[in-house]
């Protein structure tokens, strides 16, 4: 379970995106709360709509990457 820090929102902010944006998305799924909430919930820790907004898309590439190269192995 990833827990939305300061150091990760920090994290996120140096370049590691999609490790936020995997937060992001376990949070919301975890708490049933939209991405709106999230970042307003966050924004008093420095989580900005703009960082959050990237990173939970980076998050997103990074999983249906997975996908299609899961989905190609298991096709070959």
């Amino acid at each position: 379970m990833t827990k939305l820090t300061k150091e990760l929102i920090e994290r996120g902010r140096a370049g590691e995106l999609s490790l936020l944006g995997s937060a992001i998305n376990e949070m919301m799924n975890r708490e049933k709360l939209t991405f709106q909430q999230v970042v307003f919930e966050y924004n008093r820790i420095g989580l900005s709509y703009a960082l959050a907004k990237s990173a939970y898309t980076e998050f997103r590439i990074d999983e249906d990457l997975l996908q299609f190269q899961e989905s190609r192995r298991a096709h070959s």
